[in-house]
């Protein structure tokens, strides 16, 4: 399914309701277009830019300004609207082009129930962080005090909220500051607020807010180490509770407060910078989730950049932490960068003076050189990704560039990024910009333009150091889309962006002729383009035809007995004037007259107060006209650029094909004077073949004559044949003879070799018989060899034994004729005795 289609069905459905109103269509079909979008994974479909998000948003903001607090529909909305809040782009578009803060506060107004109001505070402070308000607007009349009284009541989770929305509609606004401070007593709303302060950690940031805001109005200075230090316990606390909301604000507005040149000398005498700096460090490796880890390195990366003395310890694990970090966060990346250019700021400063600086910088040399194949690999993979439309890719490549030139100030490390990163992975990343349907796409969003330039840039310092990244530099410059980009830049970027445009147009590749397409390219440029939707100051002219009055509204003030009345009265105090007799006047004419004045003040009042709100009104259509417009002069700005390329490109085709046909024709002359040569040498060849044909005439008449001698010969041969033919016809008869008497000696040969094969199978038996009688023949053998062997041992061991009975039968016998003779002479002497 296309990627917009629920903001298109959106807008259809929408139209049909505007023209009927109806309930079922309201609760139907368009509320399941507002439950769909709502819980849409795709945020990017909400970034501004295309023709129907600016649709989707005006229509949107027409359904919201038409509903009541009751209607389901509009709570669908709201949840529709915070979705789309996360989406940083579309939030910033929100607040300042598309305004729905104004339509939302009027539901402050009404009985909401607290989870309702939570909603509606929660959407406000989104819709009002970074808000502008350069004149007095008609909601803050009763938004203001809405939330004062918010502020004043008992429940916590409404108060931070009310106190956020009341900061964010204060902070750099005089109109809101002063509407502030005409409903309420200053002193004693700061005593309120104070109160509230040992709150909520969310309530302490925005009292510390409130507190800086109006210090210029109560004159008094506000405790700048007490806000640095509920800074970082907030941010902590944030942080460990995955509070990307309050994390983002805090560390917003501690920029703020490090921006501001009074405060920013201030903030040096907080002298616990390093321990709690190692506090947050140590919760880094815990993120839950990129936008946490984003928004506490963006603060980390504050810190390195107010140069904090002691704060230089810190810089190794700052690096190592952030190195070690997935790169989906750009805020590491800075961080690193701002680190880098830290140390070698201090080492190029203090040089041998101080050795732990050139230590430092050589250990952050070091880890930056460890995580360089990383880097290098996470460069290769972002050239490869989609990057039109995808703003935080944008912004994490940015990053990424500026750590690389950083890192190409070190000899070594340049000589290893050179070696890595090749001119087509450059190229990559100009792939939106240069290719054939840039014109479809837009490649003149803030963030695309300003990594162009800072890639232009990276290329330029890696282009004073080889030759073919000049050549690169050299063909992007002669881009007429680059230098559309470069121009773009001039007209609108930020501060830094243009300088480095400007130190772009000095290095050696940008010659006269590249300045000249870049003026081209300026002058080309409409500045309507360029002016972004919602930042102008549209003229608050009035409604017509309905509703609001206008600045020269012809109604009367007083009707006609009041002004004789008051007419009187004037004549009366002009004739006690002239007696001089103003004692004499009554004190209830006095009265009268000043209450004369005040219900023509109010009446005045009235009047403004309408005019106001119709201007308001009128400045939003307006607004959303110039959105509208905006785009589709974009869209025709980007039809019109893709039309200058293709003609451009059928030009450069034409010259070709011209070149080409100037090569044809040339070929084609060359070919025709060959043809010419060949055509006389071919005419020649013809003539000598005209006469061979006569030649070859006469031979004919010649061999016509022989072929009649030939028929004749022909004709006896035709007798022959029929004698042949006899002949053959006898010997066809005997050849059937010898084919039957071959016949049977096939058959007969069969059966003899039937009879053979089935001899040769029992001679296969029988060799197959023979050579198992000869194996079990060979094992008999083997065997007999063996019991050979054995009843050879056994003899052996038989005459060992005879011999040995043999001995011990000698033995034996003497034995028994030594017994004998011992028997025989102990008988003797017996007898002797």
């Amino acid at each position: 399914m296309e990627k917009y289609a629920p903001m298109k069905e959106f807008v259809t459905v929408f139209q049909e309701y505007s023209k009927t109103k109806s309930e079922k269509t309201l609760n139907g079909p368009l509320l399941k277009c507002l439950q769909v979008l709502s819980v849409t994974s795709d945020l990017t479909i909400f970034d501004p830019g295309s023709g129907v998000s600016t649709e989707f948003f005006i229509s949107l903001h027409q359904l919201v300004s038409s509903l009541d607090a009751q209607s389901g529909a509009l709570w669908c909305a709201v949840s529709l609207l915070q979705r789309a809040c996360q989406s940083p782009a579309a939030r910033a578009e929100l607040v300042h082009t598309f305004r729905f803060a104004p339509v939302l506060s009027r539901l402050l107004g009404a009985q909401l129930i607290c989870d309702k109001k939570l909603s509606v505070l929660n959407l406000l402070q989104e819709l009002t962080y970074g808000v502008r308000i350069s004149w007095q607007e008609a909601h803050l009349r009763d938004l203001i005090p809405a939330l004062v009284q918010l502020v004043d009541g008992s429940e916590k989770e409404v108060v931070g909220l009310a106190l956020g929305v009341l900061v964010n509609l204060c902070y750099k606004n005089l109109p809101a500051v002063y509407t502030l401070l005409r409903c309420v007593d200053i002193r004693q709303f700061l005593r309120v607020v104070l109160k509230v302060r040992s709150g909520h950690r969310n309530v302490q940031v925005q009292v510390c807010k409130l507190l800086i805001v109006l210090d210029s109005i109560t004159g008094e200075i506000p405790d700048i180490l007490n806000f640095v230090t509920v800074t970082f316990s907030t941010l902590y606390d944030a942080f460990k509770a995955n509070n990307v909301f309050l994390m983002r604000h805090t560390v917003d507005f501690f920029k703020d407060v490090q921006s501001n040149k009074h405060y920013h000398q201030m903030l040096y005498k907080y002298e616990n910078y390093v321990a709690d700096t190692e506090r947050l460090l140590g919760l880094a490796d815990q993120a839950s989730s990129d936008e946490c880890a984003e928004a506490l390195f963006e603060f980390l990366d504050c810190l390195v950049s107010l140069r904090l003395p002691g704060m230089e310890a810190l810089h190794r694990p700052l690096v190592a932490s952030a190195l070690g970090r997935p790169w989906s966060c750009a805020g590491a990346l800075q961080l690193v960068c701002s680190v880098a250019a830290e140390t070698r700021r201090r080492s190029l400063a203090r040089g041998s003076q101080c050795p732990g600086d050139l230590r430092l910088c050589e250990d952050v040399g070091r880890q930056l050189e460890g995580g360089l194949d990383r880097l290098l690999t996470f460069f290769h993979t972002s050239g490869d990704q989609d990057l039109l439309g995808d703003a935080a890719a944008q912004t994490r490549l940015v990053a990424l560039v500026q750590l690389l030139q950083e890192m190409c100030r070190s000899q070594a490390l340049r000589q290893r990024i050179m070696a890595s990163v090749n001119v087509q992975t450059l190229r990559k990343v100009f792939a939106p910009l240069l290719g054939a349907d840039s014109a479809a796409e837009d490649c003149r969003s803030p963030d695309l333009v300003a990594l162009y330039v800072h890639a232009l840039d990276f290329v330029s310092g890696l282009a004073a150091h080889d030759s073919g990244w000049m050549s690169c530099y050299s063909d992007l410059l002669g881009r007429r889309s680059v230098q559309a980009v470069l121009a773009t830049a001039l007209y609108s970027g930020p501060l830094d962006v243009r300088m480095k445009v400007l130190a772009l147009t000095s290095t050696v590749g940008f010659s006269a002729e590249r300045l000249s397409l870049l003026a081209r390219s300026l002058s080309d440029l409409d500045p309507l383009v360029l002016i972004p939707a919602g930042r102008g100051k549209p003229a608050a002219a009035p409604r017509e035809g309905g509703g609001g009055a206008g600045p020269f509204d012809m109604r009367p003030l007083l009707s006609l007995a009041q002004e004789q009345r008051l007419d009187g009265l004037l004549a009366q105090f002009k004739e006690l004037a002239e007696k001089n007799q103003i004692q004499d006047i009554m004190t209830s004419s006095v009265m009268e007259l000043y209450e004369y004045k005040l219900a023509a003040m109010e009446h005045s009042e009235r009047v403004l107060l309408s005019s106001l709100e119709a201007a308001n009104e009128h400045a939003t259509q307006m607004q959303h006209r110039v959105a509208q417009l905006a785009a589709e002069i974009s869209r025709h700005h980007q039809l019109l650029y893709g039309s200058q390329q293709c003609v451009e490109g059928l030009r450069a085709e034409k010259a070709a094909l011209q070149e080409r046909l100037q090569q044809s024709q040339d070929v084609a002359d060359k070919t025709q004077c060959k043809l010419i040569e060949e055509f006389k040498n071919r005419k020649a060849v013809v003539n000598e073949l005209n006469n061979t044909i006569e030649d070859l005439r006469k031979a004919f008449a010649l061999k016509e004559n022989e072929l009649q001698s030939a028929k004749m010969a022909i004709e006896s041969l035709h007798s022959k044949e029929n004698d042949m033919k006899l002949q053959y016809s006898s010997l066809e008869s005997s050849h059937k003879d010898v084919m039957l008497k071959y016949a049977d000696l096939i058959k007969l040969k069969g059966k003899l070799e039937e009879r053979i094969s089935k001899r040769e199978r029992i001679i296969q038996d029988r060799d197959s018989e023979i050579a198992e009688t000869r194996k079990q023949n060979d094992a008999l053998k083997t065997e007999v060899a063996n019991l050979n062997m054995i009843n050879k041992m056994h003899e052996k061991s038989i005459h060992e034994k005879e011999s040995e009975v043999q001995r011990l039968s000698t033995q034996l016998s003497d034995l028994e004729r030594l017994r004998t003779v011992i028997f025989d002479l102990t008988s003797g002497q017996k007898k002797f005795e």
